[in-house]
């Protein structure tokens, strides 16, 4: 596998990370085989990779140990306790937890993935300051977002704020 490949992967699902750890590993890069996945009890965030590995990782460490590595060819390997992982010259392993403990969805049964627009963060980002802060209002504390992604808004009964994907 290449080191950069792993890394822009690593990369992608790193939002879901969480290092307050009050649920066992928010702070672990979590591999399903075909995918890694992270989830801080709030999102979860999924990339496809093919590892063939199941388990759990710290993500620092697996970071630390990728910075390290001068080659970009590297091998993973999983053993009951640890996933191995060399470029050739150099050979670490770090713990792995073959038991995956987070609530994961099951991504077999989702029929399409929707890809998110341009821009969609910012209009998210920008939204959030009109969102009520009082949870007796539960409608006025989220943000609506349209099937399509074209238009996010929100409300705190006082502002209002939209964002619109002019095509």
């Amino acid at each position: 596998m290449e080191r950069e490949k792993l890394l822009r992967a690593l990369e992608a699902v790193k939002l879901g990370l969480s290092s307050k750890s009050f649920i066992e590993q928010m702070d672990c890069f979590i591999f399903t085989g075909d995918r890694v996945v992270t989830y801080n009890d709030e999102i979860t965030v999924t990339h496809p990779l093919q590892t063939g590995i199941t388990g759990a990782v710290r993500a620092e460490q697996l970071y630390k140990l990728l910075g390290k590595l001068p080659d970009n060819r590297i091998r993973l390997k999983a053993t009951e306790t640890e996933l191995l992982v060399s470029d050739g010259k150099i050979k670490a392993g770090i713990p792995l937890q073959t038991e995956i403990e987070l609530p994961l969805l099951d991504y077999s049964k989702i029929k399409g993935w929707v890809k998110i627009p341009e821009g969609f963060s910012e209009a998210v980002k920008f939204c959030l300051f009109s969102c009520a802060r009082d949870i007796t209002t539960p409608q006025l504390s989220c943000i609506y977002i349209n099937k399509k992604g074209g238009t996010v808004e929100s409300t705190d009964n006082f502002r209002l704020t939209r964002v619109s994907k002019r095509a």
